[in-house]
């Protein structure tokens, strides 16, 4: 169990979006060096790294840890078989999510390029936002306005703070 924390742990550092810390310290690239890392220089950068540390973890977790006790390959591969056949076909909210999902993913991945295909540019900021609207509108949606529970006191809030840092 620890292993899937720690795989997890270090394959999002090679995703520029997998987590906050990464964004923030892309922003924080870019200000303190003037530059502009897009997805694809992060992956670039990043991803080579995350694999080998998570190729040199699992080694040494074998190295370390027994694995006397655990449950025979076979037989766990046979029990997830079953369980996906439980699962049935994809359902059509399924197919939204993966469609929203690959748009964004799509989109994070071309960010250096939107300025040549449509003529503007769409942030990686801009594209979690249009992913999240595109959850919640109503015909395409996933989620209702309820289900979403949005801090719009928060969401205001942080809106005015980045349009006040902007202006000065």
């Amino acid at each position: 169990m620890l292993q899937g924390v720690q795989a997890d742990a270090i394959a999002t550092s090679g995703v520029m979006t997998a987590t906050a810390a990464n964004i923030i310290a892309v922003g924080f690239i870019n200000e303190q060096a003037g530059s502009s890392i897009g997805y694809i220089d992060w992956l670039a950068a990043s991803m080579p790294t995350a694999l080998i540390t998570m190729l040199l973890t699992f080694v040494v977790r074998l190295k370390l840890f027994s694995i006397k006790g655990e449950s025979d390959f076979e037989g766990a591969m046979s029990k997830l078989k079953e369980e996906l056949k439980k699962l049935g076909t994809l359902t059509v909210d399924e197919k939204k999510a993966m469609t929203i999902f690959l748009i964004t993913v799509l989109l994070w991945a071309t960010e250096d390029y939107h300025k040549a295909l449509f003529g503007f540019e769409i942030s990686v900021y801009m594209t979690a936002v249009i992913a999240g609207v595109l959850c919640l509108l109503t015909r395409v949606g996933l989620l209702t306005w309820k289900e979403a529970n949005i801090k719009w006191d928060l969401m205001v809030f942080a809106a005015g703070a980045y349009y006040g840092r902007q202006r000065s």
